[in-house]
This record gives C-alpha cells, structure tokens and sequence, in this order.
C-alpha cells in the first residue's frame, strides 16, 4: 500500500461518544436523583425486620446495580471523550500519519528519519492534504513550522549548507506525542 492510499483511509470520523457537556448534565442529575431517592423515598420506606429478601433490600439491591453500571459507562465516556479531546484536526492527523510514512517509523533497516527540506515538506503536505500539483498553483503553507512548534516532528539533524533553507536538509523524525495522536486515532475509531 502507498502512501496516497494509507493517507486516504484517515478520515473524519462521527463518534458516538458523549460530548462533554452531556457527561455533566446526566452525572449532575443522577446525583440529584440518587441523593432524593436515598434521602427520601429509602428513608419513608416502611421499615421491616430486615429478612435478606425483604423488598427493601430488593430495591437496595437493584439501586446499587444500576448506580454502579450506569457510574461505570459514564466513566467510560468521560475517558473516551478526554481522549478524544486532545486529538489535532483530521489534517494534521494526515500530516502525521506521512511523517511517519515517509520517515519508515519503526521499519528494520531505515533511521526513522525523513531527510528533506522545510519547502518540500510543505509542498509534499499541501499535496497530501488537498491534490498533486496544488502547491504549484498556491503557496504552500507553513505546515512544517506549525508542526515543528506543536512538537508533532522533530528536528535530529541539519545539513548547512548556506544560508539558503531550499538547500539546508533536515532529518524529520515523528515525535512520540505524535505517534499518541495517531494511536488514540486508530483506537476512537469504533467509539
């Protein structure tokens, strides 16, 4: 598979995922619920002797299930969602995903380093993200900077060769905050 190919698979993807908002409203009114419900109803309740299936202990019973999954899958979206919120745009997943494709990240034999310029990295990113031959007809943006002060790449090596950037090659490497982007990335794809 080609770079094109694995860079078109990294799409917007529609979560099914609570957002945030969401989480706090429906924490904040099953505490409220579960505080009327122990403070006032459980303690109207028509006391017994206590039997072990008593319908008291019944309702206790089923109370504390319910709390503790509905506890659990509000936990679970909560943390899927903290997750999800320091995810970049899809673009500069994009970015990442041909850093780490072009620098053959964790391929036997290869440095893991990308060894080009800062104009032709914008170049091969502007052609990455939107079509071949589209920074002939624009600028290319400044991706490589943005991503450099993000902390997404990292700089191991400069070859001076004058004051000229189009002639000093660098050798880009993925950073690891990167490289968890793009894990978090593939995993939130079935949330």
């Amino acid at each position: 598979m080609n770079i094109e190919e694995t860079l078109s698979e990294v799409k917007e993807i529609n979560y099914t995922t609570w957002e945030s908002e969401t989480i706090v409203i429906i924490s904040t009114a099953f505490a409220v619920a579960s505080s009327i419900l122990t403070g006032v109803i459980f303690r109207i309740w028509p006391p017994t002797l206590n039997p072990l299936f008593s319908p008291e202990n019944l309702a206790l019973a089923l109370y504390t299930l319910a709390s503790a999954g509905l506890i659990i899958y509000i936990g679970l979206q909560s943390r899927r969602r903290a997750l999800l919120n320091k995810l970049p745009s899809i673009d500069i997943i994009k970015l990442c995903n041909l850093v780490k494709l072009c620098s053959m990240h964790g391929q036997q034999g290869y440095s893991g380093n990308w060894h080009t310029t800062s104009t032709a990295f914008n170049q091969r990113a502007m052609e990455s993200l939107f079509s071949q031959g589209i920074s002939q007809i624009i600028p290319a943006h400044d991706y490589f900077s943005y991503m450099l002060s993000e902390r997404l790449i990292v700089i191991e090596s400069i070859t001076d060769k004058g004051s000229d950037k189009n002639l000093n090659i660098l050798s880009i490497a993925i950073s690891k905050k990167a490289l968890k982007r793009i894990e978090i990335y593939e995993k939130s794809k079935n949330w």
